[in-house]
């Protein structure tokens, strides 16, 4: 069995990536512990927001309403990185958070 730890150790020392795509299919203790492991390396987060079976049902459809609870989410999990179809909305919804944003 692959020990994510030393994957995550192994893959940053060949590659050095500026940022890590993300996939979490459910909100799981085992998802919290990917992330730490990618965050102690320094790398970025990047969440695609597109589609539900990308970032645990918290996608851009249901951000459009409920930001907070989706994209809120997607922010507390630790992206820097968003990847979305509603870049406007999402604009808004960071300066209403006075998060940064670049174009």
């Amino acid at each position: 069995m692959l020990d994510p730890e030393q994957y995550v150790k192994d893959f940053h020392q060949l590659f050095a990536p500026v940022a890590y795509e993300v996939i979490i299919k459910d909100d799981t203790a085992k998802a919290g512990q990917l992330l730490a492991l990618i965050k102690k390396t320094h790398a970025l987060i990047w969440i695609n927001a597109l589609w539900p079976e990308l970032c645990a049902g918290h996608d851009d459809d249901l951000a459009i309403d409920k930001p907070e609870e989706n994209w809120g989410w997607i922010l507390k999990k630790g992206a820097a990185i968003i990847q979305t179809d509603r870049p406007e909305a999402l604009i808004r919804y960071l300066k209403s958070k006075n998060r940064k944003y670049e174009d």
